[in-house]
């Protein structure tokens, strides 16, 4: 069932569902959208009592071909686990040539947002009485988590939405997520995923740890380099296909991210000086090139302990220019 729902004062959008033959519901009007999101999502259980899981689109954004085919991959192992909160159709690091090639789905630690599948179960019993605590932001600031039980959700390596041109005011936030450009699925396309089955935390573990232990590691020089010069980007055309690779940095404590956002910065993925790295999971960032993986794994990180052995460790250089 696909329903759109509306601001009142925008009578248009229920006259343009009615050309498509989609049931259209109002909302109270609202000052912010943040006010208006969360009238949504409350209102989407009320109008669905018995759904165990909604589908939300917001505003201005754009579906891919195969959206509901990722989500619908991707189901069976959201349901099963407790700890993901649902499925995310958007990923904050897939900028052309950092984003794979669509088969494979991560777990990160990140609220849904833009295009995006959430669970009833986790509504009911994190989200319901929280709501003017953790989501009172646009999406894309990210919402908090504060009181809250740990939880993760399901992104692509490839967004499955994009987002409209934003016309507010252009923050360094927005230029980096809304301006760079963006990899997503082709027109028409309908990928299957390779990882759809092991995305449950225990299988996801076990991948991690055995593909990590016999990753190889990238060219040192370069990655100090660009460490040691802000405006240096790593070349990523050099990195080899079908292969994995760990990039392993120093960490003085397990929220010590200072390393992990300079190297973002060298391999072009999201990189904000007021933000926080995203698309971390449990500490460790997984970006593809290709059809090639790279782990970035800190020092305080559990992934650090499956490391290969000849993996070598970035540190800050003493001086910067």
């Amino acid at each position: 069932m696909i329903t759109v729902l509306y601001d009142e004062k925008f009578e248009e959008a229920s006259e343009l569902a009615t050309v498509f033959n989609v049931t259209s519901r109002k909302l109270e009007t609202s000052i912010k959208y943040t006010e208006l999101t969360k009238k949504a999502i409350e209102a989407s259980w009320t109008f669905f009592p018995n759904a165990r899981f909604a589908i939300f689109l917001e505003e201005e954004v754009f579906p891919s071909s195969d959206f509901l085919n990722f989500f619908r991959q991707c189901l069976p192992s959201v349901e099963a686990d407790d700890t993901l909160a649902g499925i995310s159709a958007w990923n904050d690091n897939a900028y052309e040539g950092r984003a794979g090639e669509g088969t494979l789905a991560y777990r990160v630690e990140m609220f849904p947002g833009l295009g995006f599948l959430l669970k009833k179960s986790f509504y009911d019993r994190q989200m319901k009485s929280r709501m003017n605590k953790c989501c009172t932001r646009r999406s894309w600031e990210g919402w908090s988590r504060d009181g809250m039980d740990d939880f993760e959700m399901v992104i692509p390596d490839i967004s499955r939405v994009r987002r409209d041109q934003y016309n507010g005011r252009m923050t360094d936030l927005l230029k980096e997520l809304f301006r760079r450009p963006r990899a997503t699925t082709a027109q028409g396309k309908q990928l299957p995923l390779s990882n759809a089955d092991a995305l449950e935390t225990e299988k996801y573990e076990r991948h991690l740890k055995e593909t990590i232990s016999k990753a190889g590691s990238l060219n040192q020089t370069e990655l100090q380099r660009c460490l040691d010069k802000d405006n240096a980007l790593y070349p990523i055309n050099t990195i080899t296909k079908g292969s994995f690779s760990v990039v392993c940095f120093e960490q003085k404590t397990s929220t010590d991210e200072e390393l992990l956002n300079a190297l973002c910065r060298c391999f072009d993925l999201f990189h904000s000086p007021k933000h926080r790295a995203r698309g971390t999971h449990r500490g460790l960032i997984r970006f593809n090139h290709g059809d090639h993986s790279v782990f970035l794994i800190g020092s305080k990180t559990k992934y650090f302990d499956w490391k290969p052995k000849a993996a070598k460790v970035l540190r800050f250089p003493k001086k910067r220019t």
